[in-house]
């Protein structure tokens, strides 16, 4: 991995992997999932330093640990030194007084955050064909549940919450404004997809027998 220009792009939707050009990781490839909550949690809050409390608290919660800063010192090297295996580098993460932060100077683009930018850029959008773009940009990022394996961490569980009922949102406002144009075909294709992940929302079904029926393909 080239030390400039290079962005690391990290997906949260569906399940955890990052990679750039020259390499990757995911959940399977790190074969561990204290490894793996460590690495997702500094992405999360790459921005600001974590105490070592704050990363003990979310690593191991309720759990019992004789020395948590001993045993989250153990696990950061563990993950630094699959990094460095990984992509030739160990200053992705830095090491502060009682703390930790991401390396600034690399560059990382998590699909969650974009998925909330494109949803931004169309809450502000006012023409209806571009507005219909950026959902759809959202929209196809969303692949499914936020870190399903670690959806009972109490840090996942709310995001997990509100990323969904984000994207149901989405779905039904692209759908009304596809509706609007008559484009009933990616209408149906549209809501189809989200089906596939949330098939108990009423409203969704609704959508669908719509788009069905406007291209006249209701029986």
């Amino acid at each position: 991995m080239e030390e400039q220009n290079t962005t690391l792009r990290a997906q949260m939707f569906s399940g955890f992997s990052i990679s750039d050009d020259s390499a990757s990781l995911d959940e399977e490839s790190i074969r561990s999932e204290m490894m793996t909550k460590l690495f997702i949690y500094i992405l999360c809050h790459r921005q600001k330093e974590l105490t070592v409390q704050e990363l003990a608290e979310a690593l191991w919660e309720e759990e019992e640990s004789d020395n948590p800063a001993g045993a989250l010192k153990n696990l950061m090297y563990r993950l630094r030194s699959l990094i460095k295996k990984t992509w030739g580098r160990n200053d992705f993460i830095l090491t502060g007084r009682s703390a930790y932060i991401w390396n600034q100077e690399i560059s990382v683009s998590l699909d969650i955050e974009v998925f909330e930018e494109k949803i931004k850029e169309a809450e502000e959008e006012k023409d209806p064909g571009r507005k219909i773009d950026s959902y759809k940009a959202a929209i196809n990022l969303y692949r499914g549940e936020l870190l399903p394996k670690f959806a009972s961490e109490y840090w996942v569980a709310s995001l997990s919450t509100y990323y969904h009922t984000t994207y149901l949102s989405a779905v039904k406002k692209t759908a009304a404004l596809l509706e609007a144009q008559g484009r009933f075909s990616e209408m149906a294709s549209c809501v189809s997809k989200a089906l596939q992940i949330d098939n108990l929302d009423e409203n969704l079904h609704c959508c669908f027998i719509r788009a069905l029926m406007g291209q006249d393909n209701y029986k």
